[in-house]
């Protein structure tokens, strides 16, 4: 196994169309499917749960429950986190970037220089010298930085001068943050069976995103805890106006049987309304490419 070849393949983006037709495939047959209310119209959010597999281009893409409800109420929104660290460099550090792309520069220019001549031409001397002088050399400043003088005798030579060290302050990047998406709905079913719809998709889904215990040999003992299902997410009936997600995994769910604030039934013993608060959290992070792949 190479280098490029560790850690989980790329998934991207995946588009309503492209879910729709998975679903329409194999992957449908067996699962579990609710719709909630039956007349939701066009406009649905739709989830297909799925088994945990680490290479998401690999494996079982059999869809366990698939759960169609309409659009939330709220948390219809896209957040892009990028984490970056304001650090001080120090001189040697600003010293070191600095040489360093002198280096490479001077790598490239004697490259582009080489592919232009014939081999026996001559290419350029890389003046190396030089390139370590302005990284290793500073006079005062590289002797106040490096000679481990205290904090206390530090200011004082700073006071006596006049000037301090510059802390050379840059912004690194570090990462990107996995997006992280809360669905909020607010559901009043209006007949016994949207009630009873509503009870037994709320308990499939529970079921989807809890673990189960595993032993060595398969089920029916607690030496493991089999990952939860995972998700796919689509809008339905919005195009590409909507933001697309990548494969998820749910990180709380919240069913509120009091959302008015007090005991509301129905004559059935149900409760009038339901509100529920789903947090999801992609399993990959976005990048430049995968926009590329929605123009």
């Amino acid at each position: 196994m190479s280098l490029t070849e560790i850690g989980r393949k790329r998934k991207g983006p995946l588009t309503p169309k492209e879910k729709i037709g998975q679903s329409s495939k194999k992957a449908m047959s067996g699962a579990d499917i609710f719709q909630y209310p039956a007349d939701a119209g066009i406009h649905q959010f739709c989830m297909n749960f799925v088994d945990y597999n680490f290479d998401n281009n690999k494996g079982d893409e059999t869809v366990n429950l698939s759960v169609a409800l309409p659009m939330p109420n709220a948390g219809i929104q896209d957040a892009a986190g990028m984490e970056y660290n304001q650090t001080d460099l120090g001189l040697l550090g600003a010293g070191a970037s600095t040489g360093a792309d002198a280096l490479l520069s001077a790598f490239s220019s004697e490259r582009t220089m080489a592919e232009g001549k014939s081999g026996t031409e001559s290419s350029g001397d890389i003046d190396y010298g030089k390139i370590a002088k302005d990284v290793l050399t500073g006079g005062a400043a590289v002797i106040r930085a490096t000679a481990g003088i205290s904090n206390e005798i530090q200011g004082g030579l700073d006071q006596a001068v006049g000037n301090t060290l510059n802390p050379h302050v840059a912004l690194l990047f570090n990462a990107m943050k996995l997006k992280t998406f809360t669905l909020n709905w607010k559901l009043a079913p209006a007949s016994l069976g949207e009630q009873n719809t509503l009870r037994d998709m709320i308990l499939h889904m529970q079921k989807a995103i809890h673990p189960a215990f595993q032993g060595e040999s398969g089920e029916g003992t607690n030496f493991f805890l089999k990952y939860p299902n995972q998700v796919d997410c689509y809008y339905l009936g919005s195009g590409n106006y909507l933001h697309p997600f990548k494969r998820a995994a749910v990180t709380g769910f919240t069913v509120n049987y009091q959302p008015e604030g007090g005991n509301v039934f129905n004559a059935g013993g149900a409760p009038a309304f339901f509100e529920l608060s789903m947090t999801i959290q992609e399993v990959e992070i976005w990048t430049s490419e995968d926009y590329e792949g929605l123009l």
